[in-house]
């Protein structure tokens, strides 16, 4: 049987994925040699004589991953006393009620792509629908609720409002001068950026964006670049630009509990099951429909419910190699997938540039996310220190 790394290096051949980086470690951080961090594949097929490396510090658009960020940084302002998480924050930001709903999606707003009424209120009021343009929050996302908050649950750019509710409480502070103050130099983190124009050292390292040739099935280079222009308002829902290698070191803090970001208690909460009935009941029917459950896909069958900064399984998966209950994980729409699994005591994060995570023709690469994962558990569980990083291979990269 072809090990993980082998077939990896298979799809790339094969043209059905560009690269991806593969980081997983473990709560001591022995077990998995003591991390495992692989980089296979190019980053850009602009020109396919070049095909430049993926390495672990190329610099992706890393999209809705970034709502983990964001959310940290709002429970960094619970556990100061700025704010509670069932204050009403409209004095603050007229259009929200309270914290805690904005960072469960169970505050009343949508994503216009997932809300035919959105669709259509847009197009009365003379807009483009749906809107993924605008330099500032409002133009984006300043909208009508869809529901009554805490009576459903809908995937939202409540996150983005979030943020906006951060830099508030902090009288009115960039988001990016907090983060980079309150998480990101405490974990040594140095690329990290809503605004990667003004870091030409990052643009440097950034990974092209790829798609699907429709009629081949190949992944091809994509000119949407996503980092041409810097926005007026950094996007807490989706807007960090940054390495895998950084964004795995917010990963392991959390798993670890180490207190470099949260204290003790605050990650308990963190961790906790948030909705309300009514809510949880709403996020399994969105989610038990195909085009909705994208994001979710590399959950096992069974209960969930939404923790402050991701989506939680409430039972454990199907065998020992699968994520546990109460694990907590999310992904970016560009197929960048993330997971903490506190009782095996494992995180890991897959990450690539391939843009359209809907398309049916991308469901080889979500098995591989899932060949990643099986592959993690089992090396845990056999608490494996001499696993595969071939550094003689192209494109693939191991470090200590």
């Amino acid at each position: 049987m072809a090990s993980m790394e082998e077939t990896f290096r298979a799809a790339v051949q094969a043209g059905t994925l560009p690269g991806a980086v593969l980081l997983a470690k473990d709560v001591t951080g022995k077990k998995i040699s003591p991390i495992y961090a692989s980089a296979f594949g190019t980053r850009s097929l602009k020109d396919p004589s070049s095909n430049p490396p993926l390495e672990l510090d190329t610099v992706m658009n890393i999209a809705s991953a970034t709502k983990l960020v964001t959310s940290v940084a709002a429970m960094q302002c619970v556990e100061r006393g700025l704010i509670g998480l069932d204050d009403d924050v409209k004095p603050l930001v007229p259009e929200m009620e309270d914290g805690r709903r904005l960072l469960t999606h169970s505050s009343g707003y949508c994503y216009d792509s997932l809300s035919p009424l959105l669709m259509q209120w847009r197009k009365l009021n003379g807009q483009q629908a749906p809107v993924h343009e605008g330099d500032r929050l409002t133009d984006r996302y300043g909208q009508p609720l869809t529901f009554e908050p805490g009576t459903q649950w809908m995937y939202s750019p409540s996150i983005d409002w979030a943020g906006r509710v951060v830099e508030c409480v902090y009288g009115d502070t960039p988001l990016e001068t907090i983060m980079e103050q309150s998480i990101w130099q405490p974990l040594g983190i140095k690329d990290m950026t809503f605004y990667l124009q003004r870091r030409p050292d990052m643009l440097a390292k950034c990974g092209d964006m790829t798609k699907v040739d429709q009629s081949t099935g190949k992944l091809v280079h994509s000119e949407e670049t996503f980092f041409e222009k810097d926005p007026e308002f950094a996007f807490g829902g989706g807007g960090l630009f940054t390495s895998p290698q950084e964004y795995m070191k917010i990963l392991h803090s959390l798993l670890t509990n180490d207190g470099k970001l949260l204290r003790p208690e605050s990650v308990d909460e963190f961790f906790r099951p948030q909705l309300e009935d009514k809510s949880r009941q709403s996020m399994a029917e969105v989610l038990s429909k195909p085009h909705n459950n994208v994001m979710n896909s590399l959950n096992p069958a069974g209960e969930k419910d939404w923790g402050l900064g991701g989506i939680l399984l409430l039972e454990d998966g199907p065998d020992e190699y699968s994520r546990k209950a109460g694990t907590m994980s999310w992904s970016g729409g560009f197929h960048c997938f993330w997971f903490i699994d506190r009782k095996e005591g494992l995180c890991g994060f897959f990450a690539s540039q391939i843009r359209h995570l809907t398309d049916p023709k991308l469901d080889g690469v979500k098995d591989l996310v899932h060949l990643f994962e099986r592959t993690m558990y089992q090396r845990l569980r056999n608490k494996s220190s001499n696993a595969e990083c071939d550094d003689n291979a192209t494109g693939v990269q191991a470090v200590q």
